[in-house]
C-alpha cells in the first residue's frame, strides 16, 4: 500500500500479515478520495474500523487538519501507530481503542469527513451509522466501504444516500444530512 497524493505521496504505509485486516485497495482509495477531494483539505476526519490507518492517513497527506483512528484491535492499533510515526503525523492524529459502535460519546469532536469500513459479514453499518448523528458537521459526509453484497439503505436516522459506487467486490457509500 502507499500514499496516492500529498504531502506523503508515494510513501509505503505498512500492513500485517496473517490478521484480519482488509486495507482498501488504492483502486478504490483513489475513487473515493477523487469524489471527497473538495472537503479534505483541512478537514477533521474520522476514520472508524481503521485498520491499518490507510485512509485517514491519505487524508492528512491530503491535508486534513486532523484524523481520529479507531479501532478494537491492538495490532491494528500497533500498525497505526508504527505508520503514523514512519509519516511523521503524529501530531494530527488520536488514537481510540475500542468498538466503532461505542465510542462516539468518547470522541467529544464534530467532524466533516467519517470513513467506516466495517468487517465484511459483520452487518455493522446501519448501528454504526445511527450512533454518527451528532458526531458529523452539517455539511459533512459519511464515506461507508462495504462489500457489494450489502444493500446500502437509502435513508438511515437523519443521513441520506447521495451516491454509490462498485468496484469489483466492493461497494463505497456517500451519506449526507
Amino acid at each position: 500500500m502507499r500514499i496516492i497524493s500529498g504531502t506523503a505521496k508515494g510513501r509505503r504505509i505498512f500492513a500485517p500479515k496473517g490478521i484480519k485486516i482488509r486495507p482498501t485497495s488504492d483502486r478504490v482509495k483513489e475513487a473515493i478520495f477523487n469524489t471527497i477531494a473538495p472537503l479534505v483539505n483541512k478537514s477533521d476526519f474520522l476514520d472508524l474500523f481503521a485498520g491499518t490507518g490507510n485512509i485517514g492517513i491519505e487524508a492528512l497527506s491530503r491535508g486534513a487538519n486532523k484524523c481520529t483512528f479507531v479501532d478494537q484491535s491492538p495490532q491494528a492499533i500497533k500498525f497505526i501507530k508504527t505508520n503514523l510515526a514512519n509519516l511523521a503525523f503524529e501530531d494530527r492524529s488520536m488514537i481510540i481503542k475500542g468498538e466503532a459502535r461505542k465510542v462516539a460519546d468518547r470522541l467529544g469532536d464534530n467532524y466533516d469527513i467519517i470513513f467506516l469500513d466495517p468487517p465484511y459479514g459483520c452487518d455493522l453499518v446501519i448501528p454504526v451509522l445511527k450512533n454518527l448523528n451528532l458526531l458529523l458537521k452539517e455539511a459533512g459526509i459519511v464515506v461507508v466501504e462495504t462489500e457489494h453484497k450489502i444493500e446500502l439503505p437509502s435513508h438511515c436516522d437523519n443521513f441520506r444516500l447521495v451516491k454509490v459506487s462498485k468496484y469489483g467486490d466492493t461497494q463505497v457509500g456517500y451519506y449526507g444530512f
